[in-house]
C-alpha cells in the first residue's frame, strides 16, 4: 500500500486544525534518520495532548510527519521524507525513555517504502532507525 505525501500532509493539517488553539506545546529536536530529514537534521514539533505534528530540515532532505501517543513512552506515526533524489513514506514506532515527547531522547523505527525521483521506480520496502534529542 502506497501512502502519498499530500495525503499525509492533508491528514495532519486536518487533525491539527480541529484542535483547540491554546494548548499547544512547541519543541525542537536534533537527530538523524528519516524523521530528521536524512543524515542529520533539526526537527520542530507542535503538540497538543497526545497528538504531535512535526517538520524536519536535514543536511540532505526534508521531512513531514506526525505521531499519536499510545502511552507515556510510545507513539505511532507516519513520515514523508525527501532525501536527495529519493522519496520515502513510512509508518513509525517511537520510544521515549524519559516518558515525554517534548524533552529527552527519542528512538524510532521506520517501516516504509521509497521511490527514486529520477525514474519513479519503486525501491521496495525498508526498516530504518531514527534517533534524536528533544528540548523545549
Amino acid at each position: 500500500m502506497k501512502i502519498k505525501v499530500r495525503n499525509i500532509s492533508f491528514g495532519f493539517m486536518l487533525l491539527l486544525g480541529t484542535s483547540k488553539c491554546y494548548a499547544y506545546e512547541y519543541a525542537n529536536s536534533v537527530g538523524f534518520g528519516l524523521q530528521y530529514g536524512g543524515i542529520i537534521g533539526w526537527q520542530g514539533s507542535i503538540s497538543e495532548d497526545n497528538l504531535h505534528g512535526r517538520v524536519a530540515v536535514g543536511l540532505v532532505g526534508l521531512s513531514l510527519g506526525g505521531d499519536l501517543d499510545l502511552n507515556r513512552y510510545f507513539s505511532l506515526g507516519a513520515t514523508a521524507t525527501t532525501i536527495g533524489v529519493a522519496k520515502f513514506t513510512s509508518l513509525n514506532l517511537n520510544y521515549y525513555p524519559g516518558g515525554r515527547y517534548t524533552s529527552g531522547w527519542r528512538v524510532g523505527l521506520d517501516f516504509g517504502s521509497g521511490t527514486s525521483n529520477i525514474d519513479d521506480e519503486d525501491r521496495g520496502g525498508f526498516v530504518a532507525a531514527s534517533f534524536g534529542y528533544s528540548f523545549n
